[in-house]
């Protein structure tokens, strides 16, 4: 089978009806947040509202939860239902199995996560002032988040029988507070470099800047050049250990590890 068809297979999998159910559900966090935001008149501007809902509801839980859900099953979801024998045994390389399933969750969860961030914006500046927001940016710097993300949770999937409990302790304990740190601590942080490629930056009053910086770091201290080439070279290596660990490691179904 080719790159291709694996691909289409793996897509055919991902948007099963009750998958896109849940897909659904975590993607309207940032609209639903927006529908309030507008019910309750806050008097902000749509800037404001955007600069704070967008990394907060859009790229902090549902594009880091969607891709834990599908990335970290690339490979440990396969052992628990007992097929990663049969995904094995099929005169495929592995290589490209792993590819496939990493470029599908990129693509499924990108697509959801554009569609929320869309809604969420239109929601706020509405249908003829959507395209004066911060909307056109983010639509280049979302699919590069999910890639990164799902890079780095299929290398996971590959290596721990629990990838999910390793990223849920990365992106909601480990990063929540790493790009508060002084130094280069934030590097560390996808979503720090995340944050330094799509500057939401809400228009702030002079008592407002503190506590906004407290919440969010100042991601202007990572350059946009330095943020790009950090999450490439992220996404590279961990593909790279991914297929390295897919290849070269045996896999067992649960059932017969128990």
């Amino acid at each position: 089978m080719t790159l291709i068809e694996l691909f289409t297979w793996q897509v055919w999998d991902i948007t099963r009806p009750r998958k896109i159910a849940a897909m659904a559900a975590i993607g309207f966090v940032g609209p639903l947040f927006a529908i309030i935001w507008r019910l309750a008149e806050r008097g902000h501007s749509p800037d404001f509202a955007y600069g704070i809902i967008a990394p907060v509801a859009v790229y902090g839980f549902s594009l880091v939860l969607l891709t834990i859900i599908f990335a970290s099953a690339a490979v440990s979801g396969e052992m628990g239902a007992g097929t990663i024998t049969y995904i094995l045994t099929r005169p495929v390389s592995r290589v490209k199995v792993l590819l496939a399933k990493w470029l599908a969750a990129t693509a499924v969860v990108s697509l959801t996560v554009i569609l929320s961030c869309a809604i969420t914006a239109t929601v706020l500046y509405g249908p003829s002032l959507v395209g004066s927001s911060a909307l056109p940016q983010d639509l280049a710097v979302i699919p590069v988040g999910v890639a990164v993300y799902s890079a780095m949770f299929v290398a996971l999937s590959a290596l721990s029988n629990k990838p999910w409990l390793i990223a849920i302790i990365y992106v909601f304990l480990f990063e929540s507070w790493v790009s508060l740190l002084p130094g280069d601590f934030r590097n560390l942080s996808v979503m720090a470099h995340l944050r330094a490629l799509s500057r939401h930056d809400p228009p702030l009053e002079p008592g407002q800047a503190g506590a906004f910086e407290l919440i969010f770091g100042t991601p202007e201290q990572i350059a946009v050049v330095t943020a790009a080439s950090t999450l490439i070279l992220m996404t590279v290596i961990s593909l790279t250990v991914a297929c390295l660990l897919f290849t070269f490691r045996e896999y067992v179904p649960k059932e017969e590890t128990t």
